[in-house]
């Protein structure tokens, strides 16, 4: 008996999609903000009473995952994880948490804790840790594995941490200040490299402040609070790791103590919160100030946005709508809080233009223990970049393009680097489509203008030439047997199907309906039974 098996030749490219990952908030005393619908709206469902450090994550639609003040961790249920008290965070750090997705696995995410500093010394007691979140335990509302609790990446610190996508796309930095050098850690799909990549730069004696990057992985601005004050900011390079450059900013008086940063969306402008410091106590004036991060003399660029008799020292977190929220408290020794947020709502605008708005969100909904204090949750910066992505890449195909942005851009202009396409080599559509004029290898670029900012990104993308195929192409194979079953070595007939150097993938399918679906490849293709 002789069998004839037909094959069929498909290609699927792969495509990325926007995130929503920093959608949801929740920070301060019970407080919280979800800005899935655009406009941010107050949450009443939280769990934290924090002065300063949380962290949140959503995942990719921004449906709630997860939240933390560095000590316990609730699920989007907002009920303690059973393995989720006594991380090594404090709630009186800085920045006492950021959370990071473990590359390749949806399901498990990293909680970086940072302690506070102790009684004698600007060094935390228990320096960094983290700790290993799986959201297929405990019925999938997810849980700390014991195993990977608490694990050590440095035994003292200061209140400061970061976080950014790697050059490559695939993998992170968690980057910390520790008294005269920068550590950054890389993540990746092997998990986390304790071994850091060191930078040292000068001395700064306290470790209280926030720490930043931007959302292009370039420059990192560190505030240092407290005793021996300053604000300084850092080329970094997102392919080695490594910190350089440093800068020195100042402020309209010696007396502006920094402490939130925050870099606007298309890393053009550096906002950065100040108060007044005597002894242990944080004194009013609040300040706000603006930074132009593409001045020749970025110091000297600095103006003066808001000035509060009121109000102290407060985070400042950009939010995926493109505004830049700040914390306000009115703080003292005794850390206490307000029920309101101030916006910068155009935050790429030079000075006035910016247009912040004081006390522009309540966030108490008519609780009075629902407040703002100080601090605000970092999120990895990467996730307010905008970027590229694409689908179709055989020639003849319209490929299409669609950017991904957290804050809708007010206008695009593309370039698809073919210019033997003429007129169709550019666009001003949103989300475009374009047919190559050869297949090869060509890099897209598009203009974004968000309100008065514009920012070029660019992407690399192959379009392949179909490849030349014969079709059909039996196998004969002789049953010796005659048990009406023979095997197959399919890949016997690749060279048949196509003589292309270099050889294109071949997929195998029982039908035509699985190869045009995808579905059920044939995996066994070397023995083949029919």
């Amino acid at each position: 008996m002789k069998r004839v098996v037909f094959f069929l030749l498909v290609l699927f490219p792969i495509v990325s999609f926007s995130q929503k990952e920093a959608a949801i908030w929740y920070f301060g005393q019970y407080a919280g903000l979800d800005f899935n619908s655009g406009a941010p709206i107050v949450l009443t469902n939280g769990q934290l009473n924090t002065f300063e450090g949380c962290a949140t994550i959503s995942d990719y639609l921004g449906n709630l995952l997860f939240y933390t003040d560095g000590v316990t961790v609730w699920n989007k249920n907002h009920l303690v994880m059973p393995n989720g008290a006594g991380l090594l965070g404090n709630a009186s750090s800085t920045q006492s948490a950021i959370i990071v997705p473990k590359p390749g696995n949806l399901n498990q995410y990293y909680i970086f804790t940072v302690d506070d500093r102790n009684a004698i010394s600007p060094l935390s007691t228990n320096g960094i840790r983290f700790s290993t979140v799986d959201l297929t335990l405990n019925g999938g509302l997810g849980d700390i594995i014991p195993s990977q609790k608490n694990l050590t990446l440095v035994a003292q610190a200061y209140e400061k941490i970061t976080a950014v996508k790697h050059a490559d796309s695939n993998s992170f930095w968690v980057i910390s200040f520790i008294q005269n050098r920068f550590l950054a850690w890389r993540v990746d799909a092997t998990g986390v490299n304790t071994t850091p990549i060191i930078s040292n730069v000068s001395n700064a004696p306290d470790s209280r402040g926030y720490l930043k990057i931007s959302p292009d992985g370039k420059k990192i601005a560190c505030a240092n609070f407290g005793t021996g004050a300053s604000m300084k900011i850092y080329d970094f390079n997102p392919a080695t790791g490594s910190v350089s450059n440093e800068t020195q900013l100042n402020f309209d008086t010696a007396n502006d103590i920094p402490y939130g940063v925050e870099f606007s969306m298309q890393s053009q402008k550096l906002y950065v919160t100040t108060s007044q410091l005597s002894g242990n106590t944080h004194k009013p004036p609040g300040k706000l100030y603006q930074f132009n991060m593409a001045s020749a003399n970025i110091s000297a660029s600095r103006i003066l946005i808001h000035s509060s008799n009121i109000n102290t020292r407060g985070g400042l977190q950009l939010a995926i709508d493109g505004k830049i929220y700040r914390a306000l408290s009115i703080s003292t020794t005794s850390q206490t809080g307000t029920f309101f947020l101030g916006v910068i709502n155009n935050p790429e605008s030079n000075g006035a233009s910016c247009n912040y708005v004081h006390n522009a969100i309540d966030v108490s909904n008519g609780n009075p223990n629902r407040k703002v204090v100080e601090g605000l949750p970092p999120f990895i910066q990467s996730f307010f970049l905008s970027s590229i992505s694409s689908k179709k890449y055989c020639f003849g195909d319209a490929t299409e393009f669609t950017i991904n942005s957290t804050a809708p851009p007010t206008s695009v202009v593309w370039d698809f680097g073919d210019p033997a396409s003429g007129v169709n080599n550019t666009s001003t559509v949103l989300n475009p489509t374009h047919i190559f004029s050869s297949g090869g290898n060509y890099t897209i670029s598009a203009a974004i203008t968000v309100g008065t900012s514009t920012n070029i990104i660019s992407t690399d993308v192959t379009i392949l030439n179909s490849p030349s195929v014969t079709s059909p192409v039996s196998l004969l194979q002789c049953d010796d047997d005659i048990d009406g079953f023979v095997n197959f070595n399919l890949e016997d007939a690749n060279p048949l199907i196509s003589a292309e150097n270099p050889s294109p993938t071949i997929t195998y399918f029982l039908t035509e309906t699985n190869a045009i679906n995808n579905t059920n490849p044939i995996t066994n293709t070397t023995a083949f039974n029919n």
